[in-house]
């Protein structure tokens, strides 16, 4: 290392390397050494490359290294699979074409064994036939794809008039020719859940196109792999097909739509959700078995009356017998009394024992059932809520409504894939593809209220009513934007207002008209302006413009029974039964329940002075 550095230091300074040179009298007794000063003849320093200044023996290609390096990382090995070789996807196993019992080489569990487990326990199959149920109930379109600078409204007239996207409509209503739209789904959704292993026969006509789509058992078709690792291509054989354990037939890509949800470059089939929770539906399947036997064999008496130690053995087996038949057709006589000796007095030398004993209740239901709901419901990616200790009402609601929905994208998206898939084998990709629509909520009052929000700011009355299926409305106001004030809509069209004048803007106080009656009494005279003999005749008010009322500022109420509400004195609102508060960052009254509104808001003004009076039902309360 010392040589490396004086080469590298004569390499970059040579004037420090050419040798001390010594002055007169610059060392004498009793003086200080003095330190050579470093001078440059004006040479720039040289740059040197990594290779210059790496230790003797070292290099930069793997073809030179040699073992005499210190740690040298040394030649690699030769390589053994040829010239030819390509990279694999995987290291799959030699002959692996040659295994065509389908997930054979899966390592642990079959297809085979997999539907059995789907089937066997009913916790498992609850969650799988709820999750088809949500993916088969939403809404879908054919729709033509949008063009660069097209508008939504464009293209969404465009795919009114395109025949073909009636046709494409038609067709995946009834994909397979037998089955409608939700039934077809559910038959191959189920693979993809339980194998991810899903396969769809396309059934072409005299012209080579596809005339329907039929569903086959995922676990009859067996992956053939290139030398690669990979799926072969057209016209080569891509599948195969194994019934009644052997090869039926070659299908290529043409032939097969072959779809994996979760599929891994080190495997040669998917990962389904079924296969990822083994251990968890093991034991699930064992407490299933548990509570079945516990129901049907088991040696756990009810209760244990032990006899006397003077009765022989003998004589208890007649005791027992004799009490066992006149239980006897008692269909609960399996929760019977068993007799043993050893009375409860004791014997010489023993402790003193109960007479009867009554073996503790087995836990049938603990918290290990909802941790395993919860882990399946999960894989599956659907709510627990519905099989669960409930909690409160509003948090529950909105804890299922969010995991409903966070589920429902990536099987949506799966389920999509595979109809754009089938849109591209009739080669009609470029121009059309398969689409989810919006999904109402199913709740009357929650679809309400967002409609209600939404209205008049993001969409007009006509496209609202459009979402619900109902007809549009001719008035002009109905295809507009705008808000919804106390005198009504106002458009974004409509122009601000002038100094001194109306305008189109609402009031700034929005219940200026709401004041009494009587707010401007004693403001008029009282004349009459019929003269003297116009008797009966009613007084009118003069015309000059009178001065109005001081506004008072009024306060919204609100309504929170099924609404998740923060205050922020009292939190969650949804735990109380019947709430009367007011929360000062939006001036607004919160009632829940049945309340008195006149004693309430008194009480409440007690400690709100700054509350004017509010509006209910038509009724101001000052």
């Amino acid at each position: 290392m010392a040589d490396f550095k004086s080469a590298v230091k004569q390499r970059l300074f040579p004037q420090l390397t050419a040798g001390p040179t010594s002055a007169p009298n610059s060392i004498t007794a009793g003086a200080n050494t003095a330190k050579p000063q470093m001078s440059f003849s004006g040479q720039s320093a040289i740059r040197l490359g990594i290779g210059e200044i790496l230790a003797p023996g070292g290099t930069q290609t793997v073809s030179d290294i040699g073992n005499s390096y210190w740690f040298s990382a040394n030649k690699p090995v030769t390589p053994v699979a040829g010239a030819g070789y390509r990279p694999r996807q995987n290291a799959f196993i030699p002959g692996a074409n040659m295994l065509w019992t389908p997930g054979e080489d899966k390592g642990g569990v079959d297809f085979g064994m997999l539907r059995i487990l789907a089937d066997s326990w009913d916790m498992l199959r609850l969650v799988i036939e709820t999750r088809k149920d949500q993916i088969c109930s939403m809404p879908w379109e054919i729709r033509a794809k949008q063009v660069p600078g097209e508008t939504n409204a464009d293209r969404k007239e465009r795919s009114l008039k395109d025949p073909n996207i009636k046709q494409l409509q038609n067709f995946f209503n009834f994909p397979d020719g037998f089955h409608n739209w939700k039934t077809w789904l559910r038959m191959w959704f189920e693979d993809m859940l339980v194998l991810d292993a899903v396969a769809l026969y396309k059934v072409r006509d005299e012209d080579g196109k596809i005339a329907s789509v039929m569903p086959l058992d995922g676990a009859t078709i067996c992956r053939l792999l290139t030398d690669q690792g990979i799926t072969p291509t057209a016209p080569d054989a891509a599948y195969q097909q194994i019934v009644y354990g052997s090869p039926a037939c070659d299908l290529t890509t043409d032939d097969l739509l072959y779809a994996m949800r979760n599929e891994r470059t080190h495997k040669r089939y998917g990962y389904s959700p079924v296969e990822q929770i083994l251990v968890t539906i093991g034991i699930g399947l064992r407490k299933q078995m548990f509570l079945t036997n516990y129901y049907t064999d088991g040696n756990m008496p009810e209760a244990l009356c032990f006899l006397p130690p003077s009765i022989p053995t003998d004589r208890i087996d007649e005791i027992q017998g004799w009490f066992d038949s006149v239980l006897a057709g008692d269909l609960t006589k399996r929760r019977r009394l068993t007799f043993l000796p050893g009375f409860g007095s004791g014997v010489q030398g023993q402790s003193v024992q109960p007479n009867i004993i009554f073996p503790k209740e087995v836990l049938l239901k603990d918290e290990l059932d909802e941790w395993l709901m919860k882990i399946v419901c999960y894989a599956f990616s659907t709510s627990p809520q519905n099989m669960m200790k409930q909690m409160n009402r509003a948090s529950a609601e909105q804890a299922a409504s969010v995991a409903e929905e966070e589920g429902n994208e990536p099987a949506m998206v799966s389920v999509a894939d595979v109809c754009n898939a089938i849109i591209h084998a009739a080669g009609m990709d470029e121009d059309y593809e398969f689409a989810w629509q919006e999904r109402r909520d199913t709740d009357p009052v929650k679809a309400a209220t967002v409609d209600n929000q939404l209205v008049g700011k993001l969409y007009t009355v006509n496209e609202i009513r459009e979402k619900r299926g109902d007809d549009p409305r001719p008035e002009a106001n109905a295809s507009k934007l705008g808000v919804f004030g106390p005198q009504g809509f106002v458009p974004l069209d409509t122009p601000p207002p002038t100094p001194g004048g109306g305008g189109g803007q609402p009031p700034e106080n929005p219940d200026e008209e709401d004041q009494d009656e009587n707010d401007n009494e004693g403001q008029y005279d009282g004349q009459e302006t019929g003269g003297e003999g116009q008797e009966g005749q009613q007084p009118t008010k003069p015309a000059t413009k009178l001065t109005p009322s001081p506004r008072r500022s009024a306060t919204k109420v609100k309504r929170v029974d099924e609404l998740n509400y923060q205050h922020p004195v009292y939190g969650d609102l949804s735990k109380y039964d019947r709430l009367f508060a007011y929360d000062p960052e939006t001036d607004t009254i919160l009632v829940k329940g049945v309340v008195d509104f006149d004693s309430s808001f008194a009480k409440l003004k007690e400690q709100y002075p700054e509350l004017s009076y509010l509006h209910t039902n038509g009724h101001r309360h000052v």
